[in-house]
């Protein structure tokens, strides 16, 4: 499943791929644990469909499911250095994510909040109407001077 999972990947079926790593842990979890003791370390293709999971969910724009992916990984091979390398760059999109909320978020206050301020629409051309209204039953200046 892992290797059909990188297939979508590179063809950008996220959510076929998620799929397919979910498969691949499920039976990972359920069928070779009886190999080994239950609470067990896990293997390597355990950390395979982790790693490929967390490239379909980046794909997908969870930064945060692709990083907790990859810290999965990571505790069970620690000392790969293509996780390190992925986990390192996936917490900095993350940050990088989380600040781009934030402006988009404090932008939106703004506007909120500028919007809020502004005199009411209808209000403004009722005004408006009123001193044309005003301006049209007065006679011009130059016509009292005389």
């Amino acid at each position: 499943y892992t290797n059909r999972a990188f297939a979508h990947i590179k063809l950008g079926n996220w959510a076929r791929a998620v799929e397919d790593c979910d498969r691949c842990l499920y039976i990972g979890e359920h069928f070779e644990a009886t190999e080994r003791m239950p609470d067990g370390p896990r293997d390597k293709t355990t950390a395979k469909a982790l790693m490929r999971r967390s490239m379909a969910h980046s794909g997908r724009g969870d930064l945060e499911g692709a990083a907790s992916d990859l810290e999965e990984a990571q505790s069970i091979c620690p000392k790969d250095e293509t996780i390190k390398k992925l986990l390192k760059r996936a917490q900095m999109e993350l940050g990088e994510q989380e600040k781009e909320n934030e402006v988009t978020q404090l932008a939106a206050d703004v506007r909120s909040q500028v919007l809020q301020e502004m005199p009411d629409p209808q209000r403004s051309s009722e005004m408006a109407f009123q001193r044309s209204s005003l301006a049209v039953s007065l006679p011009p200046a130059s016509l009292n001077a005389r």
